[in-house]
């Protein structure tokens, strides 16, 4: 984790929320909002909506978004922070859960998952994560 050279501190994350399979679009785009604004109270680089490449033909726009994704530019420092917040999101309904991916480093936080599961999957991320 201790930075030599600086730029390799900074992870590139890749977060998908999901929720129930009821949920409609538009909850899970008001959900994703919700998280960017916790996360940008964190000490992150960047937290951008994900896009999925050009938008149809015939809407406006230049690409389309993935519902839900987000991608975090954050200080490795920070991930156990950002990480915290994310299972803290996960547990306010058990139909929630986020992926997060970090090059081939990839969990699936769930809010049916006991608080020590997430805890000890979040430490083995954390700690690959700290390893490069």
């Amino acid at each position: 984790m201790a930075n030599e050279g600086g730029a390799r501190d900074v992870a590139a994350l890749e977060l998908q929320l999901a929720t129930d399979e009821e949920a409609d679009p538009e909850r899970v785009a008001e959900l994703t909002y919700q998280l960017r604004q916790e996360l940008l109270d964190l000490d992150v680089e960047e937290v951008s909506v994900r896009t999925e490449g050009a938008a149809p033909p015939g809407t406006r726009g230049g690409e389309a978004l993935a519902i839900g994704g987000l991608l975090v530019q954050v200080s490795v420092a920070v991930l156990p922070a950002l990480l915290a917040i994310l299972q803290s999101w996960v547990s306010r309904s058990a139909s929630q859960k986020v992926r997060v991916k970090l090059g081939d480093n990839e969990i699936e936080i769930d809010g049916r998952m006991s608080p020590a599961e997430r805890n000890a999957l979040v430490k083995t991320f954390v700690d690959k994560a700290e390893r490069g």
